[in-house]
């Protein structure tokens, strides 16, 4: 009987021993997984603080994508767009000049307000 207790012992140590390290090992290789993707798009989340920066200038509410792209080398226009509306932007289109331009989604009231602006400048 004291051999099948302690055989019983030993086969539920081993299950909980087993169950710890599978967990501990499964944490670190979490945490080994997000480093590296923090790492990888490093360069996209400082590209997405620039053109953060550049859409919330006080001067211009809405600039070229070509103004936009100069500023950050190394990506695509499409990767570049797509980095755009992850900071909430709206492409804006001009039939005039026929040149994209982006706006920051909470700034589009202010083009309202220029527009108006302008409008009442001209008629007087």
């Amino acid at each position: 009987m004291d051999k099948e207790i302690w055989g019983i012992i030993g086969i539920v140590l081993g299950f909980l021993g087993k169950a710890l390290m599978d967990l501990i090992l499964s944490r670190r290789s979490h945490e080994s997984k997000e480093k590296m993707h923090r790492l990888e798009n490093i360069d996209k989340e400082n590209a997405k603080e620039i053109l953060l920066a550049m859409l919330n200038h006080r001067k211009f509410s809405s600039r070229k994508f070509e103004t936009l792209k100069k500023r950050i080398g190394g990506f695509t226009d499409d990767e570049i767009r797509r980095m755009l509306m992850a900071i909430e932007a709206q492409k804006l289109s001009n039939p005039k000049d026929n040149k994209e331009k982006w706006i920051l989604k909470d700034r589009i009231n202010e083009l309202d307000t220029r527009a108006n602006r302008n409008r009442n400048k001209n008629k007087t």
